[in-house]
Protein backbone atom coordinates (compact mmCIF):
# COMPACT_ATOMS: atom_id res chain seq x y z
CA UNK A 1 0.00 0.00 0.00
CA UNK A 2 1.10 3.50 -0.62
CA UNK A 3 -0.33 6.97 0.79
CA UNK A 4 -0.22 10.76 0.29
CA UNK A 5 -2.04 13.43 1.55
CA UNK A 6 -2.45 16.45 -0.65
CA UNK A 7 -3.14 19.99 0.90
CA UNK A 8 -4.56 23.01 -0.65
CA UNK A 9 -2.36 25.74 -1.48
CA UNK A 10 -1.57 28.96 0.32
CA UNK A 11 -4.22 31.23 -1.67
CA UNK A 12 -6.83 28.77 -1.39
CA UNK A 13 -9.58 29.48 1.28
CA UNK A 14 -8.69 28.99 4.89
CA UNK A 15 -10.98 26.35 5.26
CA UNK A 16 -10.20 24.01 2.08
CA UNK A 17 -10.08 20.51 2.71
CA UNK A 18 -6.77 18.43 2.56
CA UNK A 19 -7.27 15.28 0.02
CA UNK A 20 -5.62 11.87 2.10
CA UNK A 21 -5.88 9.14 -0.65
CA UNK A 22 -4.44 5.59 -0.76
CA UNK A 23 -3.12 2.53 -3.10
CA UNK A 24 -3.00 -0.97 -2.70
CA UNK A 25 -1.92 -3.72 -5.01
CA UNK A 26 -4.19 -6.06 -6.05
CA UNK A 27 -1.92 -8.51 -7.55
CA UNK A 28 0.97 -10.55 -6.08
CA UNK A 29 3.42 -8.40 -9.00
CA UNK A 30 2.32 -5.30 -7.66
CA UNK A 31 1.62 -4.05 -10.84
CA UNK A 32 -2.34 -3.60 -10.61
CA UNK A 33 -4.08 -1.13 -7.73
CA UNK A 34 -7.42 0.33 -6.63
CA UNK A 35 -7.46 3.68 -4.91
CA UNK A 36 -9.31 5.09 -2.24
CA UNK A 37 -9.31 9.07 -1.37
CA UNK A 38 -10.91 11.10 1.16
CA UNK A 39 -11.45 14.65 1.95
CA UNK A 40 -10.65 15.81 5.55
CA UNK A 41 -9.58 18.83 7.50
CA UNK A 42 -6.94 20.79 5.93
CA UNK A 43 -3.76 21.32 6.19
CA UNK A 44 -3.79 18.05 8.60
CA UNK A 45 -1.14 14.90 7.57
CA UNK A 46 -2.97 12.48 9.46
CA UNK A 47 -4.95 10.37 7.60
CA UNK A 48 -7.71 10.33 9.76
CA UNK A 49 -10.19 7.94 7.75
CA UNK A 50 -6.96 5.47 7.35
CA UNK A 51 -8.88 2.43 8.46
CA UNK A 52 -11.82 2.75 6.40
CA UNK A 53 -9.73 3.17 3.44
CA UNK A 54 -7.15 0.56 4.37
CA UNK A 55 -10.05 -2.02 4.61
CA UNK A 56 -11.48 -1.00 1.18
CA UNK A 57 -8.54 -2.12 -0.25
CA UNK A 58 -8.28 -5.16 2.06
CA UNK A 59 -10.85 -5.90 0.73
CA UNK A 60 -10.47 -5.73 -3.28
CA UNK A 61 -7.31 -7.60 -2.88
CA UNK A 62 -9.67 -10.67 -1.17
CA UNK A 63 -12.13 -9.98 -4.21
CA UNK A 64 -9.08 -10.44 -6.99
CA UNK A 65 -7.43 -13.21 -4.98
CA UNK A 66 -9.76 -15.12 -2.77
CA UNK A 67 -8.12 -14.91 0.54
CA UNK A 68 -6.22 -11.71 2.47
CA UNK A 69 -3.06 -11.77 2.53
CA UNK A 70 -1.09 -12.61 5.11
CA UNK A 71 1.89 -9.42 5.12
CA UNK A 72 1.25 -6.15 4.15
CA UNK A 73 4.12 -3.29 3.21
CA UNK A 74 2.92 0.12 3.49
CA UNK A 75 4.89 3.22 2.40
CA UNK A 76 3.74 6.38 3.13
CA UNK A 77 4.79 9.36 0.77
CA UNK A 78 6.85 12.19 2.56
CA UNK A 79 9.72 15.00 1.98
CA UNK A 80 12.56 13.66 0.39
CA UNK A 81 16.18 14.60 1.06
CA UNK A 82 17.98 16.57 -1.47
CA UNK A 83 20.78 14.81 -2.73
CA UNK A 84 23.11 13.91 -5.95
CA UNK A 85 24.14 10.52 -6.10
CA UNK A 86 24.29 7.26 -8.07
CA UNK A 87 21.15 4.78 -8.57
CA UNK A 88 21.00 2.19 -6.07
CA UNK A 89 23.59 3.94 -3.04
CA UNK A 90 21.71 2.36 0.26
CA UNK A 91 22.87 4.52 3.16
CA UNK A 92 22.17 2.52 6.18
CA UNK A 93 24.75 3.42 9.01
CA UNK A 94 26.83 5.98 10.60
CA UNK A 95 23.96 8.80 9.36
CA UNK A 96 21.26 6.54 10.15
CA UNK A 97 20.15 4.49 13.49
CA UNK A 98 19.96 1.17 13.88
CA UNK A 99 16.75 1.34 16.07
CA UNK A 100 14.32 2.09 14.88
CA UNK A 101 15.64 1.26 11.36
CA UNK A 102 16.09 3.54 8.77
CA UNK A 103 17.79 3.81 4.90
CA UNK A 104 18.44 6.62 3.03
CA UNK A 105 18.13 5.03 -0.79
CA UNK A 106 19.22 6.38 -4.25
CA UNK A 107 16.62 4.06 -6.61
CA UNK A 108 16.96 6.72 -9.97
CA UNK A 109 19.08 8.40 -12.04
CA UNK A 110 18.33 11.73 -12.19
CA UNK A 111 16.81 12.65 -16.15
CA UNK A 112 16.90 16.47 -15.13
CA UNK A 113 18.34 18.22 -12.23
CA UNK A 114 18.66 16.81 -8.84
CA UNK A 115 18.39 13.51 -8.09
CA UNK A 116 16.81 12.99 -4.40
CA UNK A 117 17.47 10.40 -2.33
CA UNK A 118 14.24 8.80 -0.11
CA UNK A 119 14.73 8.65 3.84
CA UNK A 120 12.81 5.52 4.56
CA UNK A 121 11.38 4.88 8.18
CA UNK A 122 10.46 1.44 9.33
CA UNK A 123 7.46 2.18 11.92
CA UNK A 124 7.20 -1.33 12.68
CA UNK A 125 8.34 -4.73 11.04
CA UNK A 126 6.08 -7.70 11.90
CA UNK A 127 7.02 -9.35 8.54
CA UNK A 128 10.64 -9.86 10.11
CA UNK A 129 12.04 -9.84 6.63
CA UNK A 130 15.43 -11.20 7.84
CA UNK A 131 16.50 -13.27 11.32
CA UNK A 132 16.13 -11.10 14.60
CA UNK A 133 19.47 -11.99 15.32
CA UNK A 134 20.90 -9.68 12.97
CA UNK A 135 19.42 -6.09 12.70
CA UNK A 136 21.59 -5.31 9.49
CA UNK A 137 20.45 -8.50 7.16
CA UNK A 138 16.62 -7.50 8.04
CA UNK A 139 17.43 -3.84 6.65
CA UNK A 140 19.18 -5.74 3.11
CA UNK A 141 15.86 -7.73 2.71
CA UNK A 142 13.65 -4.73 2.75
CA UNK A 143 16.02 -2.49 1.56
CA UNK A 144 16.54 -4.95 -1.55
CA UNK A 145 12.07 -5.23 -1.71
CA UNK A 146 12.10 -1.50 -1.38
CA UNK A 147 14.94 -0.71 -4.20
CA UNK A 148 12.46 -3.31 -6.50
CA UNK A 149 9.27 -1.41 -5.95
CA UNK A 150 11.26 1.74 -7.44
CA UNK A 151 11.13 -0.09 -10.48
CA UNK A 152 7.36 -1.32 -10.18
CA UNK A 153 5.71 2.18 -11.78
CA UNK A 154 4.23 1.14 -15.04
CA UNK A 155 4.29 4.60 -16.56
CA UNK A 156 8.20 4.91 -16.06
CA UNK A 157 10.97 2.61 -18.04
CA UNK A 158 13.99 3.17 -15.43
CA UNK A 159 13.37 3.36 -11.83
CA UNK A 160 11.43 6.58 -10.00
CA UNK A 161 12.82 8.44 -7.22
CA UNK A 162 10.47 6.46 -4.38
CA UNK A 163 8.48 3.29 -4.26
CA UNK A 164 5.16 3.00 -6.65
CA UNK A 165 2.46 2.50 -4.31
CA UNK A 166 3.28 5.69 -2.76
CA UNK A 167 4.42 7.60 -5.79
CA UNK A 168 0.82 6.21 -7.21
CA UNK A 169 -0.69 7.57 -4.45
CA UNK A 170 1.07 11.00 -5.57
CA UNK A 171 -0.25 11.07 -8.70
CA UNK A 172 -3.82 9.75 -6.85
CA UNK A 173 -4.36 12.63 -5.29
CA UNK A 174 -3.81 15.01 -7.72
CA UNK A 175 -6.48 14.00 -9.51
CA UNK A 176 -8.45 14.67 -5.77
CA UNK A 177 -7.19 18.20 -6.33
CA UNK A 178 -8.96 18.47 -9.71
CA UNK A 179 -12.12 16.96 -8.59
CA UNK A 180 -12.17 20.28 -5.47
CA UNK A 181 -10.88 23.02 -8.43
CA UNK A 182 -14.06 21.65 -10.40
Amino acid sequence: MGADVFHPGIRSRERSPSIACALGSRDANFMRYRGSMRLQAGRQEKIEDMQSIATELLEAWRQSNGQLQEDILFYRDGQSENGNLEPGLLVDKVVTNRLPYNIFLQSHQAIQGTARSTHYHVLEDEMDLGTTESPTKKTNLLTELTHFLCFAFSRATKGVSYVAPAYMADRFREHGNVYLRA
